[in-house]
C-alpha cells in the first residue's frame, strides 16, 4: 500500500530531472536559486500530504479517534490552507516574496515537527491548521517567484517541471513511511529539516527585480500624491 504508485512517481521525477539538467546551466544565478528553492518547496508540500495519507491509519489507532474525526483532519487542513493562501499572498506583496516564503516554510516546519509531539485529537487539529497555513503560502509564493524569474514563453515548462518536483516528495515520504511506520510521531519529526531551506532562502536568495521595481514605483507615486 505504501509503495502504491511509486513507479509512476519515479517516472515523473525522472522527467523533471531531465528538464532541469537540460536547461539549468543556462539559468542565471538568481534563476538557479529560485528553481532550487521552489522545487524543494513543492517537494516538502507533497511530503506532508503523503505523510498524512500514509500515517492516518496509525494515527487513528494511536489516538483512538473515530473514522468521522479522521475524516475531519483533511478538512481542517484545508481551512488553514485557505487562510494561508490569502494571507501570505497579501504579505508577499507587502514584504517581498523571499521573506514571506521563508516565513511560510518556518510555519510548515513548526507544524510538521509539532505533529511529532501530538498526543490528542485537539493538538492534531491545531498542528494541521498550522501546516495548512504554511504549505499554501509556499505553493503560491513559489509560483509567483517562478513567474517573475523567467520569461513568459518558458513558464509552461518551468512551472510544470517545478510541480512534478512534488513527486520526489511522494517518493521520499513513501520510503520513509515504509521504514518508520507505525511510529508516525518519528515520521513527522522529520518536518524540522525544512528550517534549513528557510534559512537559505532568507539569507542567500535576493528579492525579485519585479518586486523591487514595483516598490520603487509605489514610492514615486506616493511622492507625486
Amino acid at each position: 500500500m505504501i509503495l502504491c504508485g511509486l513507479n509512476q512517481a519515479i517516472i515523473k521525477s525522472l522527467f523533471y530531472l531531465e528538464v532541469v539538467f537540460m536547461h539549468f546551466s543556462k539559468f542565471t544565478k538568481y534563476q538557479k536559486g529560485v528553481s532550487l528553492s521552489t522545487g524543494l518547496s513543492y517537494i516538502l508540500e507533497r511530503m506532508d500530504a503523503a505523510f498524512m495519507g500514509l500515517a492516518l491509519a496509525s494515527i487513528i489507532a494511536t489516538l483512538h479517534i473515530s473514522k468521522a474525526q479522521g475524516g475531519l483532519i483533511p478538512a481542517i487542513t484545508a481551512v488553514g490552507s485557505l487562510v494561508g493562501g490569502v494571507g501570505f499572498g497579501i504579505l508577499a506583496d507587502k514584504f517581498g516574496r523571499v521573506r514571506t516564503l521563508s516565513w511560510s516554510i518556518f510555519i510548515y516546519a513548526f507544524g510538521t515537527a509539532g505533529m511529532g509531539f501530538t498526543n490528542s485529537f485537539t493538538l492534531l487539529l491545531i498542528f494541521r491548521i498550522i501546516i495548512g497555513l504554511g504549505t499554501s503560502g509556499e505553493y503560491g509564493i513559489a509560483l509567483t517567484m517562478l513567474s517573475e524569474a523567467f520569461q513568459k514563453k518558458y513558464m509552461g515548462r518551468i512551472s510544470s517541471a517545478a510541480g512534478v518536483a512534488g513527486q520526489v516528495g511522494a517518493i521520499i515520504a513513501s520510503l520513509l513511511a515504509a521504514v518508520v511506520l507505525p511510529d508516525w510521531h518519528l515520521l513527522f519529526f522529520i518536518g524540522i529539516i525544512p528550517v534549513i531551506l528557510a534559512a537559505y532562502i532568507r539569507f542567500r536568495l535576493p528579492e525579485s527585480k519585479s518586486f523591487n521595481d514595483n516598490k520603487i514605483e509605489e514610492k514615486k507615486m506616493k511622492k507625486l500624491n
